[in-house]
């Protein structure tokens, strides 16, 4: 009984083992490619965002740049309520540039991961543990 039980003990420990190196291979073989699609798709994630912030202002900035011509062309036909309107309507326009330039200025992370990858994963981890 005593060796049936040490027999079980020693197959269980060995295929323990086994799958243990197993997973070591595994995970030495396939660790890099994580890591490299894991900075690919960091860097392109910031990017798009902030490319996007870069679009939104320059949107922002040619339909603020039309108002200002449309209502100048206009401005001895209009009275206080077309003035009132147009005002308004290029306050809203200035208060989206805020959002936009913050789009912009806080998505830098694709810069890092470009000139500094190795800086960039031990961020993430960091970020990851906390």
């Amino acid at each position: 009984m005593n060796e049936q039980a040490q027999s079980i003990v020693n197959q269980t420990l060995l295929s323990f083992l086994e799958t243990a190196t197993q997973t070591k291979d595994f995970l030495v073989s396939e660790i890099p490619e994580v890591v490299h699609q894991l900075l690919q798709w960091k860097f392109f994630e910031s990017l798009i965002h902030f490319s996007l912030g870069v679009i939104g202002l320059i949107c922002l900035v040619v339909w603020l740049t039309y108002w200002t011509k449309f209502t100048k062309k206009r401005w001895d036909q209009m009275d206080f309520d077309d003035v009132l309107f147009i005002l308004g309507v290029a306050g809203c326009g200035s208060l989206l540039l805020l959002p936009i330039a913050v789009k912009i200025f806080t998505n830098w992370k694709w810069i890092q991961i470009l000139i500094a990858p190795k800086l960039y994963l031990l961020e993430y981890a960091a970020s990851l543990v906390k």
